[in-house]
């Protein structure tokens, strides 16, 4: 699992992994968070006393064990999975509805998408059927089923490391379909490529 260096503005630090990094934080910010982790290595963000903070993504040889905030008490090394509860699931033309602990968030396509976002619009790209008198009929991005591959995306990169593109492939679209939670989903295809449990 990555590690993730915190840098407070008044010089405070410690190194956290992702996991630890979720109970921070609000679902809603958590998911901003692993956009631009993922697109830039870095992320910006208001921690819970106050105080502005960046977030950088280490590498292995940049990775430190053990640290905790140099001035105050540590943060808190407890974990917890990503709770999202599908309030609803959305169709072809209407995003899904979430809630992540106590915040409903509607997974909207984005004005300007992050990869991770682009890859779950790629996926659910989709072929519309032909009107009378078109020769090719448009394609348009399934919004339940984005929703849906966001969340498990996210699910993923808690839980793994890795997004759910870098894993074999899946049914994830067949998850969907049958409403299937996406936690559950994911724990699947984590144990299918060798992650006992669902974790490394």
């Amino acid at each position: 699992m990555p590690n993730l260096r915190i840098v407070a503005d008044d010089g405070d630090e410690c190194t956290v992994t992702l996991l630890s990094m979720s109970n921070r934080m609000s679902g809603e910010t958590f998911f901003r968070v692993l956009d631009n982790l993922i697109a830039t290595r870095q992320a910006h963000v208001t921690l819970n006393d106050g105080r502005a903070a960046g977030i950088f993504l280490l590498d292995l040889a940049g990775q430190r064990a053990g640290l905790s905030l140099a001035k105050g008490t540590p943060m808190p090394t407890a974990t917890k999975p990503l709770a999202v509860t599908i309030l609803d699931w959305g169709e072809p033309g209407k995003p899904m509805m979430i809630k992540c602990e106590d915040t409903c968030l509607i997974l909207e396509l984005p004005d300007n998408p992050k990869v991770p976002d682009q890859r779950c619009m790629q996926y659910a790209t989709y072929q519309m059927q032909t009107a009378a008198g078109r020769k090719s009929a448009p394609i348009a991005v399934h919004l339940g089923f984005y929703g849906y591959l966001r969340v498990a995306n996210a699910m993923c990169l808690q839980k793994a490391g890795m997004s759910i593109f870098d894993l074999g492939d899946a049914p994830w679209r067949d998850a969907y379909d049958n409403q299937r939670p996406p936690q559950e989903a994911v724990e699947e295809v984590l144990a299918e490529e060798g992650f006992p449990s669902g974790e490394e």
